[in-house]
């Protein structure tokens, strides 16, 4: 804008240096573009193919029983069938592949250092160590499975630093919002008039003025997050409800077990507070792992999770013990739903936007699932568009359960290193067209917007 004109019409008093000032300022705060977060969601032993994949092809795509849950959030969820990790069978060459697909490092870890985003890293309820999904320089990287230890870790390094790379961008919205705060209504209407007969100036002091209009609004539907205008986001009042149901539980090995739906709900809490109070982008939820073996007691089963009922599906693909791990999936749906639903919040760092608008949450195994321990289709599942980066409310297919892998016939299954290229692309990664060691296709253009 033209400063010495939009002074000349607002007056040359200190009052209206300062309106001016604050509004280039606001100009150069409000470009900054929205923080990205990325969340990798492991959940073992695959899926029951006939109970998870949808039928129909593109955006009018069904749900079936295992994601039935995620219902509401259907029109911000990709779905993909025909991703392989392989070639390669068993569970334990998928635990060392699935975010892999070969590489030394796993691929949330590599985004993390390239990113400079410090990644926070949790499981749940393992029955034993050695079967870690995450790698740095062919090294597993051990989840932090107590919620008390993963909080603290939440809160060791409460400053932006944590952040990363995206600090700058973070330090320039939180200065957007506290310049914002400090205009009154009054002010933006009185601002608003007296630019009315210069159209260039007007425009753009009108979108700034709109942006803080609604940067107020979104205030006063989350008051929590007025916090966020100081220096650094507030991170002394995060929610402990889940947290505190934990105490005195065991969180490890064989005794575990009953107690996963309670430490589920709480690493969730770990991981939505992290991110609401600005101390994390990035974070692993690994849930059991390749072998775990948990009885899901709590739903009426006596029978193992992994051996009793995944095991017995590619025999019965329709039959009851395919109908109970589908069941499994369904509650395991359940618990996602609720990362979903308390990511879905004002985004304290976007205004307008949601927290869940800004990130993406990837759903992952190790398998397909079943007896066969194929790994040609890993049940995938995205939810979110990264601020508008991603097409969200699809399903894309790229070949059959037990398909062939892409090193040995390209034009079946694509690689799993290409949605992972595609991914830490979107998240503002250097550019690359494939990840990991297996022959890709590039990048997956179906889901950019």
């Amino acid at each position: 804008m033209n400063r010495r004109r939009f002074l000349g019409t607002v007056g040359s008093g200190a009052t209206a240096l300062a309106l001016s000032s604050s509004i280039e300022r606001l100009a150069r705060a409000a470009a900054a573009p929205p923080v990205k977060r990325l969340i990798t969601f492991y959940v073992s032993s695959g899926a029951a193919a006939n109970y998870f994949w949808p039928t129909t092809v593109g955006t009018n795509y069904d749900l079936k029983v295992s994601l039935a849950p995620l219902a509401p959030y259907q029109s911000k969820m990709t779905v993909i069938q025909g991703l392989t990790i392989g070639p390669g069978s068993n569970h334990r060459f998928g635990m060392d592949w699935c975010l892999t697909v070969g590489a030394k490092n796993s691929f949330e870890q590599t985004l993390a250092t390239n990113l400079k985003a410090d990644l926070l890293n949790l499981s749940v309820a393992p029955l034993a160590g050695g079967n870690e999904m995450s790698f740095i320089n062919g090294v597993r990287q051990p989840g932090i499975y107590d919620p008390f230890q993963a909080r603290a870790e939440v809160l060791r390094t409460v400053n932006p630093a944590a952040l990363g790379a995206q600090g700058a961008n973070i330090a320039a919205i939180r200065k957007f919002k506290s310049l914002a705060l400090g205009l009154s209504q009054r002010e933006l209407d009185a601002l608003s008039k007296q630019v009315t007969g210069l159209a260039y100036e007007s425009s753009k002091v009108q979108a700034h003025i709109e942006a803080v209009q609604q940067l107020k609004a979104s205030l006063d539907q989350n008051p929590m997050s007025m916090t966020s205008s100081a220096s650094m986001m507030s991170c002394s009042m995060l929610s402990t409800t889940a947290l505190d149901k934990t105490k005195g539980l065991v969180t490890n090995g064989d005794a575990v077990q009953p107690n996963l739906p309670a430490l589920l709900d709480a690493q969730i809490e770990n991981v939505v507070e992290a991110f609401i109070c600005g101390q994390r982008t990035m974070a692993n939820l690994q849930v059991m792992h390749a072998w775990g073996n948990h009885v899901f007691s709590w739903l009426g089963f006596s029978g193992a999770h992994h051996q009793q009922l995944s095991h017995w599906v590619p025999s019965e693909p329709m039959g009851k013990t395919a109908q109970d791990f589908a069941t499994c999936h369904n509650w395991m749906s359940s618990r996602f739903l609720t990362l979903l639903q308390a990511l879905d919040v004002p985004d304290p760092l976007s205004p307008g936007k949601t927290v869940l608008d800004n990130t993406c949450i990837l759903w992952t195994s190790e398998v397909d699932g079943g007896d066969a321990h194929t790994v040609q289709s890993i049940p995938t599942v995205l939810v979110g568009s990264l601020g508008g980066t991603l097409k969200t409310g699809q399903f894309l297919k790229y070949g059959d359960i037990g398909g062939i892998a892409p090193n040995q016939n390209p034009m079946n299954n694509r690689s799993m290193g290409d949605l992972f290229a595609t991914l830490s692309n979107a998240m503002g990664a250097p550019p690359t067209t494939t990840y990991g060691t297996i022959k890709g296709q590039g990048l997956v253009t179906e889901i950019l917007a």
